[in-house]
């Protein structure tokens, strides 16, 4: 049996999650709310206490939000007994029968609906369990309850103490004082919740008052209870919380509605309450037709189980952000060093129609910023004529082209556009295309492996190519000619003017110059992390312990011990990567995330990059609470941000700062990371307006005595006293 803070855990749970919250809050309020009626409370109890004992009899291994169901499922059971019958012995005793039969339709259901993994249980179980047992209601022998009390209805007006009955119907308790705190209890849980359960509440009245006869009230509260359920759950549950799904919402809130009246007659006729049976088929419904979409676009289903739907809508956000790649294969520019685009995206020569996503690259000499030495009226003048050209990703070379002669300067070869080429396959449906070789020079033959940075062939002059460049595209067949699709290079660094920038994903445009990006090995050593090493940091009077540990699925995170939080990192070849990040935004994490949202393992001068961050990590808690409302109307909810990395004093420090500007022109946002060799982040800091949140490591001593740190020789000092030689942590991903 669980104890302590599992123990708090099993008993709130179930109730937290009427409201799809795993929130120890929120279920504290909603027990509240059910306590204000003390039968229902007793009755619940008792259910609650009925299915934990059978599950653990059945051996019923089911953890976190699962097992949650489980005894969110049976709670409701004892609920609706509470509706009905007066508190005595042996309703207590039928409330925990029934539970346990709940628990077993709920193993039932789940074994049934994994053929369809992606359709939720719901309130099914409960449904099925409640209609099996109404019929052995005449024979339990138990006593009609009085009609529950609603002494705070009488102090209100019907258009507010209606919608307020209907949220206390989604515990089973349709009183305005449930209401009242379970409104609050989703306020706690999520102002996108709140909004959606209003929302959705209103329209559904909005709709009934249209109707040509009176709506009586107990169906329009059922109506609205059902509604506020099914707006929550497609709204900020099972899709990420945004314009299109609040619209989705509201489409599954009127289904719930349509159901709830068209259902309502024939279900009455067989002496069966309506209860949650309207929400389960409209979820059910939307569910299974979105299915149906070639592609997730709008709404985005959720991609994982997050606490609530900001935490939600920021984990979608955040990862838009780090990546628009379309592809699994990421795609590298096909040559060393630096390269001129001298003709991009729908060029003005021969980039247009459906060969227009494509690259022409040259290279312009360091010194003179010519294209070719001397008068160029020779192939070989050219920089780029005869350089290596590589291939941009993992694949199978699928055809060769390579006896096609270079065109003198001027001249074309318009039968044969793409002249000696090399196609190569990446997946279904991708490949990558390199023309204009050098004739002879592919090194590569049809059905050959290639890894990303083999040697296909070497740039030439072949083909409609009036002077040595190489051509680069990807397309959807394996023809030439094929329609191109987009592409954005990975880890690129390209220089315009003085000023170099490192993208993540770039798609060159006329004129600029790019390369791969060149790892310094050593640098990936100041991001030394190993697993099972624990961190302390000191944020303000705070003391917190961060662990960093290797997830089942081979994940490394840094977690809070004090918090529970969680922030996903990799340290790939070329760059550090923070992920995402889970759980409470007052943890040295938050910091974290926003200092080092990703890092370049090469050290440029003038370097810079910019990444999204969410106003809800660098903003207040007043600010923040704005931010959930309007976050999910917004498509860039936050802040840019431009950072650079240097080398001081032994340190690796990272500063970045907003492009947005105040009247004294002074950015809005500043952030500071500092690390030492070998031993990791050592500061954190972050400047929103006049906030300012700063974190330093503590280090621990022989003794156990714990010191602040004061320099960088001292840390490194320590550092290799308390955690000896660091060794290098790569991680399997996309780099």
């Amino acid at each position: 049996m669980p104890h302590g803070s599992a123990l708090i855990d099993a008993l709130l749970a179930p109730f937290a999650h009427s409201v799809f919250s795993r929130k120890r809050g929120v279920g504290l309020l909603i027990v509240a709310a059910i306590a204000t009626e003390p039968r229902a409370l007793v009755l619940g109890l008792a259910a609650l206490c009925g299915a934990r004992i059978s599950m653990l009899l059945l051996g019923v291994t089911a953890t976190g939000m699962s097992a949650a169901q489980y005894a969110y499922n049976a709670v409701l059971v004892g609920l609706l007994l509470a509706q009905d019958f007066a508190l005595g012995p042996r309703a207590c005793l039928l409330a925990a029968l029934f539970a346990s039969c709940c628990v077993f339709v709920t193993g039932a259901l789940r074994s049934l609906f994994s053929f369809a993994g992606w359709l939720p249980l719901l309130n099914v179980p409960f449904v099925v369990t409640a209609y099996l047992s109404l019929g052995l209601h005449p024979q339990l022998g138990l006593h009609s309850a009085d009609v529950l009390r609603d002494p705070l209805a009488g102090w209100l007006s019907p258009g507010v103490a209606l919608p307020l009955q209907s949220l206390g119907a989604v515990v089973l308790v349709p009183t305005a004082s449930a209401g009242c705190l379970l409104l609050l209890a989703l306020l706690v849980h999520s102002r996108i919740a709140t909004l959606l359960a209003l929302a959705s509440a209103l329209l559904v009245h909005a709709l009934l008052a249209l109707a040509h006869a009176p709506v009586p009230q107990l169906l329009e509260q059922s109506a609205q209870s059902n509604a506020i359920l099914a707006a929550m759950a497609i709204g900020g549950v099972w899709f990420v919380p945004s314009r299109a799904s609040y619209t989705l919402a509201l489409v599954a809130a009127l289904l719930a509605a349509f159901f709830t009246l068209g259902l309502s007659a024939p279900v009455t006729r067989l002496g069966l309450p309506i209860s949650f049976l309207p929400f389960d088929l409209s979820v059910l419904l939307l569910l299974s037709a979105v299915r149906q979409r070639v592609a997730d676009r709008r709404p985005a289903l959720a991609e994982v189980v997050a606490e609530d739907p900001e935490e939600l809508l920021l984990l979608h956000l955040s990862r838009r952000a780090a990546s628009s790649d379309p592809y699994a294969p990421r795609f590298f520019l096909p040559f060393r060093g630096a390269w001129t685009c001298t003709q991009g995206v729908d060029g003005v020569f021969t980039h247009r129609g459906a060969l227009r996503y494509a690259f022409d690259f040259e290279v312009y000499g360091d010194r003179d910023g010519a294209l070719c030495s001397g008068p160029g009226d020779r192939r070989e003048d050219y920089y780029c004529y005869g350089l290596p050209v590589l291939a941009a990703a993992d694949g199978t070379v699928v055809a060769v082209e390579s006896a096609i002669d270079d065109n003198a300067i001027g001249a074309v070869l318009d039968d044969k556009p793409w002249g000696n080429h090399v196609i190569v396959q990446h997946a279904a449906g991708l490949y990558s295309v390199v023309g204009h070789l050098v004739p002879g020079t592919p090194s590569v033959y049809p059905g050959q492996v290639v890894r990303r940075g083999a040697l296909l062939g070497y740039c030439g002059n072949s083909g409609r190519s009036p002077r040595p460049h190489l051509h680069f595209q990807l397309q959807s067949g394996v023809s030439l000619g094929s329609p191109t699709l987009p592409c954005r290079f990975a880890t690129a660094v390209a220089r315009a003017g003085d000023l170099t920038h490192f993208a993540s994903d770039l798609t060159p445009t006329e004129g600029l110059v790019v390369r791969n990006l060149e790892p310094d090995g050593t640098l990936g050593a100041f991001f030394e992390l190993s697993p099972g090493q624990t961190l302390s940091y000191r944020l303000g009077a705070q003391l917190e312990e961060v662990e960093s540990v290797v997830d089942a699925w081979g994940r490394t995170q840094l977690r809070s011990l004090a918090y529970g939080s969680s922030l996903l990192y990799s340290r790939y070849e070329s760059n550090f990567v923070s992920a995402d990040l889970l759980g409470a935004q007052r943890s040295v994490l938050c910091l974290a995330r926003v200092a080092l949202p990703r890092v370049p393992l090469e050290l440029l001068d003038r370097v810079h990059w910019s990444e999204w961050v969410a106003g809800r990590w660098i903003e207040g808690p007043l600010r923040g609470l704005l931010w959930d409302v309007l976050a999910p109307f917004s498509n860039r909810a936050g802040v840019e941000i431009v950072y650079r990395a240097s080398l001081e004093q032994g340190r690796l420090v990272v500063v970045g700062a907003s492009r947005a500007l105040d009247e004294a022109r002074l950015p809005l946002v500043t952030t500071r990371a500092e690390l030492v060799h070998g031993v990791g982040p050592v500061v954190f800091e972050l400047c929103a307006g006049q906030r300012k949140r700063r974190a330093e490591r503590v280090f621990s001593g022989h003794d156990g005595t714990r010191r602040e740190p004061t320099g960088p020789v001292r840390l490194q000092t320590e550092a290799a006293g308390l955690h000896g030689s660091a060794s290098s942590l790569s991680l399997g991903g996309r780099s």
